[in-house]
């Protein structure tokens, strides 16, 4: 929206969007329960560790399973390289 936006009524209208989608989003989570809170927490559509690695580095070496027993998917653990020049 942001790039068809240009125009100071565009952007005054998308800010209002904004503030009003914030304020549906704290109603809807504030009704909720500790177990559907709990239920959207484990999402299985929600993103994950490794999908924040991915937008954050341009390469990431991941370091997997230990000596003694194997790998352990909740831990992510390993080695990123963050090229700043990519956000510009």
């Amino acid at each position: 929206m942001r790039q068809f936006a240009g125009t100071a009524d565009a952007d005054a209208e998308l800010e209002r969007l904004r503030r009003e989608v914030a304020e549906l989003r704290r109603e809807f989570y504030d009704h909720l329960g500790p177990w559907q809170r709990a239920q959207i927490a484990r999402h299985p559509q929600r993103p994950y560790t490794l999908d924040f690695i991915g937008l954050l580095f341009t390469d990431f070496v991941e370091l997997r399973g230990d000596r003694g027993y194997g790998d352990d998917k909740a831990i992510v653990a390993g080695w990123p390289n963050f090229t700043v020049g990519r956000w510009r």
